[in-house]
């Protein structure tokens, strides 16, 4: 009965064996995915950080130099004149006319109804 015994053991050990590759190959395996998605997601920040700052500096983000700055002795130079402002409009003596159209290949669909004054 030792030799069944044996051969039982031994499958046993083999089973054991087997199952510890297996075991190392899915760490060895695991740990590479790791490696490939922190070294992906570590070049996509810095391709993304990469294009903002290429776009803010070809977008002229940066403080341009001043004239001022170079010559100390320039004269100050006028300050824009203020912004026009509009002035209101009395919606009384607003009217709308819609011209006739008098091409023959034009559809006739109506004219908008007047507004309420």
């Amino acid at each position: 009965m030792t030799a069944v015994a044996t051969g039982r053991e031994r499958q046993k050990q083999l089973a054991r064996e087997h199952y510890e590759r297996q075991m190392k190959r899915r760490m060895e395996r695991q740990a590479k995915a790791r490696r490939t998605a922190v070294v992906g997601s570590t070049v996509g920040v810095l391709v993304v950080i990469g294009g903002v700052v290429a776009a803010t500096v070809l977008i002229g983000g940066g403080e341009p130099e001043s004239n001022a700055a170079a010559s100390p002795s320039a004269a100050p130079t006028e300050s824009a004149p203020p912004p026009v402002t509009p002035t209101p409009i009395d919606a009384t003596k607003v009217t709308c006319e819609y011209p006739k159209e008098d091409k023959g290949a034009v559809k006739d669909v109506g004219t908008p109804r007047p507004s309420p004054t």
